[in-house]
């Protein structure tokens, strides 16, 4: 988990949905956030230039 964050990041991209919040994800910065809040992030994260992972 801790390398596809990195590589995420390193990438560009914004946004990880995790469907779930656990304690272990807490440990890697998952936060939960109300659903309004998740849908502008979305939004925005889709419209972004990223690099692919593959």
């Amino acid at each position: 988990l801790a390398v596809l964050i990195k590589t995420l990041r390193q990438r560009g991209y914004t946004l990880l949905d995790v469907q779930f919040l656990t304690p272990h994800l807490q440990m890697f910065g998952a936060v939960e956030i109300p659903r309004s809040e998740y849908l502008d992030l979305l939004k925005r994260a889709v419209k972004k230039d990223v690099l692919p992972i593959l």
